[in-house]
């Protein structure tokens, strides 16, 4: 059986965690935003913000991770939010609206 981590972490809960130069960013420093949960939600997380372009694994030091600034990603998100596209996962795709054009049989000539 599979299990799905059902939490839900902001952005701004997380940013000020990977931008924190206390520590080396490390999965520990992110696995405190998930007490009690299993240990691979973290990883989980750690692979999305790699993929979302929020993170990149450190070349210099083993285990580690650098942020990258989301300022171009929320700029982005926010463009999606006002945009005219459905968040709705359900909904049907949209058809595209304008003028739909008759096509005639080819090698047909009409003549009025």
């Amino acid at each position: 059986n599979v299990i799905f981590s059902k939490a839900w972490v902001a952005l701004g809960q997380l940013d000020p965690l990977l931008a924190s130069e206390d520590k080396p960013l490390t999965s520990g420093v992110i696995r405190e935003l998930f007490r009690g949960k299993s240990v691979n939600t973290t990883g989980f997380l750690i692979a999305a913000l790699i993929s979302e372009g929020l993170l990149k694994i450190d070349d210099e030091v083993k285990r580690t991770y650098k942020r990258i600034d989301p300022t171009e990603y929320v700029k982005g998100i926010q463009e999606l939010i006002e945009s005219d596209i459905s968040l709705n996962p359900d909904a049907p795709p949209e058809k595209k609206k304008g003028k739909k054009e008759t096509k005639k049989p080819k090698g047909e000539v009409h003549e009025e």
